[in-house]
């Protein structure tokens, strides 16, 4: 399998993919023979490694981050923090509260009276607490702290707070609320499964995770596999903190 270890900067200087240099090689013997040509590095079922083409399509392992196996506490989407400005709880200027995960329908079973289409949990999330909304994960450790709860339960998927930006989809945004929210998806916060989303399906109005941490374009209600583990995003008020 490919392992992240490249010389493509400086031939026979192997760094790390983040560039930095290492301080562990574990070469086969006679390795690394590739001169230019091969830049790459794969490990072979021994443990020892070889360098190879980078156009050569091979197993490969992805290092992800951990998230913490309780509580993730995280910065407020804009889309809770305009709902509370907007219903006065937030004033401008005050400290913005933290944010917390709380998920529904985590039992692996369908059907599930706690699995919901987008509509209802969208409903779900704002009956929970004052400026909660659909869970809206922009970094890896929130999607992976997110995804491991599907991996956990078994379920296959639940909704994330995306809409098309327009009636074309040629672009998404963040779910807006209050007066905030509504942002652009930018790429560094996106994580589509391979192939997606899928702008040819017009249908697709909305998104959902897989257990992989992935994301899927699809329709919001309207079949039975619209009924998905409901997660919400709800700010940790001080007169909630007991």
């Amino acid at each position: 399998m490919w392992l992240g270890v490249s010389d493509t900067d400086t031939e026979g200087v192997w760094h790390a993919a983040d560039g930095t240099q290492l301080d562990f090689l574990n070469w086969a013997p006679g390795m690394p023979d590739g001169g230019a040509v091969e830049n790459c590095v794969e490990m072979w079922t021994t443990q020892v490694w070889n360098d190879a083409t980078c156009t050569d399509a091979k197993a490969y392992a992805c290092e992800i981050p951990s998230p913490p196996a309780e509580l993730l506490p995280f910065e407020c989407s804009g889309a809770v923090l305009g709902e509370l400005r907007q219903v006065g709880y937030l004033s401008q200027g005050a400290t913005a509260p933290m944010c917390r995960y709380q998920a529904f329908g985590l039992d692996g079973r369908r059907p599930s009276n706690e699995k919901h289409d987008f509509s209802r949990c969208w409903m779900k999330c704002r009956d929970v607490a004052l400026g909660a909304t659909v869970a809206q994960p922009r970094s890896a450790i929130q999607r992976q702290y997110l995804a491991r709860m599907l991996r956990h339960s078994g379920d296959d998927s639940m909704w994330v707070g995306l809409e098309p930006a327009d009636s074309d989809k040629r672009g998404w945004r963040w779910l807006a609320g209050g007066h905030g929210g509504g942002e652009p998806l930018i790429s560094s916060q996106a994580s589509w499964a391979a192939g997606q989303p899928d702008e040819l399906d017009l249908a697709g109005q909305c998104v959902e995770m897989w257990p992989d941490g992935t994301w899927n374009d699809r329709a919001c209600s309207g079949d039975f596999w619209t009924n998905k583990v409901c997660a919400c995003e709800l700010p940790v008020l001080d007169d909630q903190k007991a």
